[in-house]
């Protein structure tokens, strides 16, 4: 993250977001999150799957685990545009 060079534009608060999501799509997924690590330019993950967990779900509670974004797609083909979308979301912003 850090400071672009092209825009001047500062991206570390896009870290406390990577952090929210990976929590959040970990429990929706039925993984544990064991540990991460966020670079500036890719992320590292410890994850176990917890098949335990998920064979107890129905078809609902699966439907219903998943956040909508990613019913619809979460990641725009323009990376930035992708990343502008989560933080107004992330600062409770209109898209």
């Amino acid at each position: 993250m850090g400071q672009d060079p092209i825009s001047g534009k500062n991206f570390d608060h896009r870290k406390v977001w990577i952090e929210h999501y990976l929590r959040e799509l970990a429990a929706s997924f039925g993984i544990d999150l064991l540990g991460f690590a966020i670079l500036s330019n890719h992320f590292h993950l410890i994850l176990r799957s917890r098949p335990d967990v998920v064979a107890t779900w129905d078809d609902e509670e699966v439907f219903d685990a998943v956040p909508p974004e990613a019913w619809t797609g979460w990641f725009a083909d323009d990376p930035d545009a992708a990343g502008d979308q989560l933080d107004r979301r992330m600062s409770g912003s209109p898209g």
